[in-house]
């Protein structure tokens, strides 16, 4: 047992990590999500949470609520006691289902009308039991009338998650949901105390109230108490009608009883599934980092790693969480080149290389999965530069936790190594970092840009636009990767509504603030209006086709108070909630067109910052010809002699590129579009000119 203090505030939910070793047995690292549910805001009859007339989920926690003075005895019950309230208003007669089933205590449920707590009115009623802990009950609900909803403890003491589905029309979950296990098979024997489970749960038609989670026992025999219980998809809001389950147990060495049993939200209960399995015990010498088996400069090294485990700061070895890990370790004599490969093994390897002496400490030199491009799930190989006298870590693992027998062969071959120093700029980072390559050995880089920026331009030992970029490496080199910001047709860096022709309409007008960005130093926000109000910000304008793309956050009572987005007055998409950065996108044709993003408030209650911003525009727009800001030219050429022509002139414009070789007679190469005033031709016919002339010019529209 433990005790975890929860901050007061933070995120919903919280995940933490678990290691768990025990001697001569594989580790176990389980990952386990708890929801973080503060004091509850509907603990007072006043403070009841407003119902949407459609069907809603509610996850709550009635741990810290209270009973009100005057409040009645819900469901009969006098100890009822730790309260929380809803409120729905129907807008037809209609039939109301209010189901508590998946909360975790013996629950009440009590529907009222009239307004004041004094007065209530007794509509319906339900009160847990021991098989199905949270009830539900059913009401005919008249239009315009204002209904009570209270869930409540049976007593003091009685507290947990609440799960509440209200639904006009719904019916309660009295069918039991079904299990299958399609992995392992029955009477499996295996050489691990792991086991991988797999399955399918479902809750049938009609009212399914979807499945709650997924039982897996272990023990020595059908009926023992269980050794070990993992619970699969506990606490999820809304339960999936079908899912596929899956699962490690851990086995006791010989024969053990894997029972499977799911649970619906309604705590229904599916049959049992039993299946058998055989645990026998067997271990890799080179298991662990600290064993590694020593390579000599060739040679084929064999192990079964059936049993091979993962150690606690081990690195997913080529990006793959594995988890049947053998060491090798290779001190290089000299400069020179160490060839590895997998062939022959019986599995889907992993294979990789590391320098550092601790297995938490480890710095990637080289990884593969696949020794050949498009043929997946075979051996692995690797050619890597290394240096004398350097200690390297050599690890296969299986692909997904595979395992079985690995056959490792190993050359070592003098040669002359050079190293590339590899630097990146602002905006982006380089994969992968500084290495060390053989002579007229190949490397390929690739400039990866932080979110907001592109990848410009190769400078160094060579000047390149490639990205990746490959260079046959003949000597020690340094290349930097240069990024640049994103443009759009307005990112509000202006500090106001100015950079193109915005206008603003409804209660109060969008502004242009700093506290909240999704790049740059700015973004605009809804006005600041009240209940009934909405604030609307538009642009019009000739737009070529295309696409209009922007960033959005909201932060809004949900369902309730929206961010919706129109063309041409007709709504595209709307948001509500709170729903933090995004991208979003959709096309356009050629035309004038008027788009508006709305911030529009219900009559009653707000939530969060009570807002929705903008940034990051981008408008396809028809620019027209200005002669207040001509376009400049820098004409650069790369390593190979590729001429390139970079150009900054009017935002959005469509610019043209041409090309001479006497600056009479003119051919075009390139048509593109100036986001933000900046963009960049090509011309892939330079290499072979003597020399060239370009310009550049607006088209006519």
């Amino acid at each position: 047992s433990g005790v975890l203090n929860v901050p007061a505030t933070g995120p919903d939910s919280i995940t933490l990590k678990f290691v768990i070793t025990a001697p001569g047995e594989d580790p176990s690292t389980n990952l386990i999500t708890y929801q973080i549910v503060g004091p509850p805001a509907n603990d007072m009859f006043t403070n009841a949470i407003k119902v949407p007339v459609a069907a809603a989920y509610y996850l709550s926690n009635n741990k810290l609520a209270t009973r009100e003075v005057n409040e009645p005895n819900h469901g009969g019950v006098t100890t009822s006691s730790k309260s929380l309230w809803w409120r729905y208003t129907a807008n037809a007669n209609t039939n109301v289902l209010v189901d508590a089933g998946g909360s975790d205590f013996r629950a009440i449920v009590a529907v009222y009308t009239n307004n004041s707590l004094a007065s209530l009115g007794s509509v319906a009623s339900g009160i847990g039991g021991i098989s199905r802990l949270g009830p539900y009950v059913r009401f005919d609900a008249k239009n315009g009338v204002t209904y009570h909803i209270a869930v409540a403890g049976y007593d003091n003491l009685t507290a947990g998650t609440l799960r509440l589905y209200i639904a006009p029309g719904g019916q309660p979950d009295t069918n039991a949901p079904t299990v299958t296990v399609t992995t392992p098979p029955n009477g499996i024997i295996v050489t691990t105390n792991r086991l991988s489970v797999a399955g399918i749960a479902v809750d049938p038609q009609p009212n399914p109230a979807g499945i709650q989670d997924v039982r897996i026992s272990v023990s020595a025999v059908p009926g023992a108490a269980p050794s070990s219980t993992i619970v699969v998809n506990p606490r999820s809001l809304i339960g999936p009608i079908s899912t596929n389950w899956s699962a490690i147990v851990g086995l006791l060495p010989g024969a053990n009883n894997i029972q499977v049993v799911a649970r619906d939200f309604a705590g229904n209960l599916s049959v049992p599934v039993n299946i058998r399995a055989l645990y026998r015990q067997l271990e890799p010498a080179n298991d662990f980092f600290v064993n590694a088996f020593t390579l000599t400069n060739a040679g084929i090294s064999s192990v079964n790693t059936l049993t091979a485990t993962k150690e606690t700061g081990e690195p997913n070895h080529v990006g793959n969480a594995g988890g049947k890990s053998a060491w090798w370790k290779f001190t290089a004599p000299s400069d020179g080149v160490l060839y590895l490969n997998t062939t022959n093994s019986t599995f889907d390897t992993l294979l990789a290389v590391y320098t550092g002496s601790t297995v938490s400490s480890l710095t990637e030199i080289a990884s593969n999965d696949d020794a050949y491009d498009g043929i997946a799930g075979g051996s692995s190989l690797l050619n890597v530069a290394v240096r004398s006298n350097v200690t390297y870590r050599v690890a296969v693992d299986g692909f997904d936790g595979d395992g079985g027998v690995v056959f490792l062969t190993n050359n070592f071959t003098a040669a002359t190594v050079y190293h590339v120093t590899v630097t990146s700029g602002a905006g982006g980072s380089v994969l992968p970092g500084s290495s060390d390559v053989v002579s007229n050995g190949t490397l390929t880089l690739t400039a990866v840009p932080d979110p907001y920026f592109l990848f410009d331009i190769w400078s160094g030992a060579l000047s390149s636009l490639s990205n990746p970029l490959t260079v046959t490496v003949t000597s020690n080199l340094t290349l930097n990767a240069a990024f640049k910001a994103a443009a759009y047709t307005d990112g509000f860096e202006t500090g106001g509504l100015t950079n193109i022709a915005w206008t603003t309409g409804g209660a109060q007008p969008w502004i242009v603030q700093t506290n909240v960005v999704a790049a740059g130093r700015f973004a605009a926000r809804s006005g600041f209006i009240t209940h009934n109000q909405s604030s609307s910000l538009f642009f019009t304008g000739n737009f070529s086709s295309g696409f209009i793309t922007f960033d959005y956050k909201i932060s809004s009572e949900p369902n309730f108070d929206t961010l919706r987005f129109f063309i041409d007055g007709v709504e595209i998409a709307k948001w509500s909630g709170e729903v933090g950065w995004a991208n979003y996108a959709y096309g356009v044709g050629a035309g004038t067109h008027t788009v508006e993003w709305r911030y529009t408030k219900d009559p009653t209650l707000s939530a969060g910052a009570d807002a929705a911003y903008l940034d990051n525009v981008i408008l396809p727009l028809v620019v027209p010809v200005s002669t207040l800001a001509p376009a400049r030219l820098t004409v650069r050429r790369l390593t190979d002699g590729t001429a390139f022509v970079d150009l900054q002139g009017q935002p959005d414009q469509t610019y043209v590129f041409q090309s001479s070789s006497d600056a009479v007679n003119w051919s075009s190469f390139s048509t593109n579009v100036a986001l933000g005033g900046f963009t960049r031709a090509v011309d892939v016919n330079s290499r072979t000119a003597p020399k060239s002339f370009y310009r550049a010019f607006v088209p006519a529209h």
